[in-house]
């Protein structure tokens, strides 16, 4: 096994940066910097492990590295230093470094904190991902010069993430990313970072200059493990798998245990299908066996030829199903075919119950209920591509809908055979849950593999993408008495897919439907072995009934081998979702929920439904996945101030310039709209105005402690205009809207919070932000930042009135 040690990089800005993600938004961003959910910038994990790489050719290249054995005094076929370290296309193995996204300094602590602010809606309506995003960035215009003069559509807009931080505007803004490394490559991985010096867009034109740190496992002090079965410092929660209450494991039984885990992906995945640039909507269980098989194989005295190794991974004893999407409670699998939603009602029918004898007598549905009537373009349609968890018995019936996220991410590969391409991945953030059905005697090896392995499944596993952490796992008996599913003799029970299947006939691979119904029947026991299926499909097992005995599609299911780095040849299979109809030969209890070939893969996972719950009409209690479980927290102002409290002084330096931002908008609106009545335009020419705004500029504030002096002396300047309707009428502007000018009574000027912001600073009649901002920073600081916004006010309230004199 080789050894792996963790390590840093820490990416310091000298210049402003734009790490782009390849989206643009028409009209406003050509070039829109990478960032995450919350407004976060970072450094793509690729984008920086591709400069590495640039800079280690540079470094191999001036012959300072000669091909030879690691350091560690490996004698693998990796001799080429740079080869080893960053890997070569067709390896079966990841056995270099491998570089996590760079984030900004104490990201998870700022994430956790705004995770808290989403949380309380008094709070979250003042702070946007936009609106954090824009405190670290800033939008920048660039043109194309011919002959001194701009070309036409050349204009070109950039954000660009500020070299310094917005905490302390002091300190440079730094970005950390966590490497994992091969023992004994710490000093060239140092010459490396040393060596870049430039990361990003426009590096030649002054953006992305930097300063790259490679910190070792003993030199780094933030290393810390998020992925497994231990305590989650991020979230401060104890993930660990359980066993069930009252539950008692005897290894020498031949009891069955079924282990669901859950999933977090801590990155974007790419889990690829039929098309390398697309994703699965969820995690395949041939991708779990094999991320256990190989923490198996790589531990010292293990091999393929193991008992236990066939018992796990090979004979079928241990079978792994699909992750797919989940809320953290229910596991969601693709919808039965048999499950529609009428089109304009948003009502759910069973379209197997469905014929046209039974619209035209009227006698299994009302069709005088326009909700179920498919008339008048209200036909039901499938659930393509949705996730369920359907809830049905005697007494309600719950549909709970999920779909996966996904997002596009760009890539710009360069060199000679430059080229920049999109793939879809799931999005970061996501919970994916599924089953690991093993034997007793297994059951403690399973559980120290699930606890040693470092889950990274689909592309790109050494850079951005794929990592994954248990979050959460039960350990319970497979088949209780309670939980096997009973069929009574001549009963009608629905069987659909929840995974794809495949099956085989004396002539290999088959999707024909009947073959594949006869299949199904007889490994679940409901259909006799010399049952004669031969007849039309309008019969179920011989006798006469209004709707098909199933709903079947066809599915192609392809493979990826690592080790040879090719596609395996695809193989014909059925879809999930499909649904087969079975009247049961004879009283059974099912405790088989498997069918088909390769089900330790998770291929063939059936769900089972009795048909008699599944009219046409199913009037299902529809719930939200998203907001099913989360606890409604009302927003009065201990919670209020209970939030604020925990908050780490670089979020709450966010919010601060958060609510600065809404407090300034919402002045600038009242003045505008009080502005736009016609008794309080401005009549002076616009020769006056612009000597107004002149005025302004000259006597704007550098910083919040000149606000005042500043304001006299601008009072003092519009006070000396000459003639008396223009001087009178810009004093009344500024008297209305800033502070007090001079009179007869009061020949000093100054400035009037009251008057800025419009109401009265008394605790009854307070601003909501003004409140905000006090809890946050004390009162006075408050004030003062209001007071040295009066030339910027001023400033739009002259341009928004000589604007308007075009149209007068």
């Amino acid at each position: 096994m080789q050894n792996k040690k963790q390590g840093e990089i820490h990416i310091t800005l000298y210049s402003d940066l734009c790490s782009g993600n390849g989206y643009s938004y028409y009209g406003t961003i050509d070039s829109e910097a990478e960032h995450d959910e919350f407004g976060l910038p970072f450094i793509p994990a690729r984008r920086l492990k591709g400069c590495l790489r640039e800079c280690a050719e540079l470094l191999s290249d001036s012959g300072l590295w000669g091909k030879s054995n690691d350091e560690s005094g490996d004698t693998e076929k990796y001799t080429d230093p740079l080869n080893y370290l960053f890997g070569v296309s067709a390896d079966d193995g990841t056995k270099g470094i491998r570089i996590e996204n760079a984030y900004i300094s104490e990201y998870e602590q700022i994430k956790k904190d705004l995770k808290l602010i989403k949380e309380n809606k008094q709070i979250q309506k003042y702070i946007s991902p936009d609106e954090v995003l824009d405190i670290f960035s800033d939008v920048k215009a660039q043109t194309k010069m011919e002959n001194g003069v701009a070309d036409d559509n050349s204009l070109r807009f950039t954000r660009i993430i500020h070299q310094f931080s917005p905490f302390n505007k002091e300190n440079r803004l730094e970005f950390i990313a966590k490497v994992e490394y091969p023992e004994g490559q710490e000093d060239k991985l140092k010459q490396i970072c040393k060596a870049l010096r430039h990361i990003g867009m426009n590096r030649n034109r002054g953006l992305g200059c930097v300063k790259c740190e490679f910190k070792a496992e003993d030199e780094a002090a933030n290393i810390k493990d998020e992925n497994l079965i231990a305590e989650n410092e991020a979230d401060n929660v104890k993930c660990k798998i359980q066993i069930a209450k009252d539950m008692v494991i005897n290894e020498n039984s031949d009891q069955k245990l079924n282990i669901t885990i859950f999933f977090e992906n801590l990155g974007p995945m790419i889990i690829s299908g039929d098309d390398k640039n697309t994703t699965l909507n969820y995690i395949p269980g041939k991708a779990v066996l094999g991320a256990l098989a190989g923490t198996y194989l790589s531990e010292a005295g293990h091999s393929a030829d193991d008992e236990e190794f066939v018992h796990l991974f090979l004979n079928g004893d241990t079978i792994y199903s699909d992750f797919n999407i989940s809320d953290g409670v229910h596991i969601f699998a693709p919808a039965p075919s048999f499950l529609n939603k009428m089109k304009k009602s948003k009502k759910y029918v069973n379209s197997l119950r469905y014929s046209e004898k039974q619209v035209s007598d009227n006698k299994d549905y009302d069709t005088d209920n326009k909700d179920y009537d498919p008339a008048n373009g209200n036909q039901p349609k499938k659930l393509k591509g949705k996730y369920i968890y359907l809830e049905i018995n005697k007494d309600n019936r719950k549909v709970f809908e999920h779909e996966p996220k996904q997002r596009v991410i760009y890539h710009h590969r360069r060199g000679n055979d430059a080229l920049l391409y999109s793939q879809t991945a799931l999005k970061e953030g996501q919970i994916f849950g599924g089953n690991i059905i093993c034997n007793t005697k297994d059951y403690k090896l399973l559980l120290g593999l699930l606890k040693n392995t470092n889950f990274s499944f689909g592309k790109s596993k050494t850079a951005q993408y794929g990592k994954c952490r248990i979050i959460e796992g039960l350990v319970d008996e497979l088949f209780k008495k309670d939980t096997k599913f009973q069929v009574k003799k001549d009963e009608l029970i629905y069987v659909s897919l929840a995974s794809k299947g495949i099956f085989l006939d004396e002539c290999g691979y088959t999707q024909e439907s009947k073959k594949v119904y006869q299949i199904i029947g007889e490994q679940l026991g409901l259909l006799n072995k010399e049952a004669d299926i031969s007849k039309k499909i309008g019969e179920i097992q011989g006798e006469e009934k209004d709707y098909p005995f199933c709903s079947i599609q066809s599915a192609m299911i392809y493979g990826y081998s690592g080790v040879w780095n090719l596609r395996k040849p695809p193989i014909a299979g059925i879809e999930s979702g499909s649904t087969f109809i079975y009247r049961a030969v004879e009283d059974k209890d099912i405790d088989k929920y498997y069918v088909g070939e390769r089900n330790l893969e998770g291929f063939g996972k059936v769900n089972l439904y009795r048909e008699d719950l599944l009219p046409y009409e199913l009037n299902i209690e529809v719930k939200n996945s998203n907001t099913e479980n989360n606890d409604t927290k009302t927003d009065n102002i201990e919670n209020i101030d209970n939030t604020l409290k925990n908050l780490s002084e670089g979020v709450r330096e966010i919010l601060k310039q958060s609510l600065y931002k809404v407090l300034y908008q919402n002045m600038l609106e009242r003045i505008l709209t009080e502005m736009a009545n016609d008794s309080f335009k401005l009549r002076m020419s616009p020769s006056t105005i612009g000597r107004v705004n002149l005025m302004v500029k000259e006597t704007l504030p550098k910083n919040e402690k000149e606000a005042n002096d500043k304001y006299k002396d601008f009072v003092k300047r519009v006070a000396s205009i000459k003639r008396d309707t223009e001087r009178e009428e810009a004093l009344k502007i500024v008297g209305r809207f800033l502070g007090s000018v001079p009179s007869k009574e009061k020949e000093d000027a100054d400035l009037d919070i009251k008057k800025m912001i419009g109401e009265s600073l008394d605790q009854d009649s307070n601003s909501e932000n003004v409140r905000l901002l006090c809890k946050l920073t004390d009162k006075k600081e408050v004030n003062a930042h209001i007071s040295s916004l009066w030339g910027e006010l001023m400033l739009e309230l002259l341009a928004n009135q000589k604007y308007l004199k075009k149209f007068n």
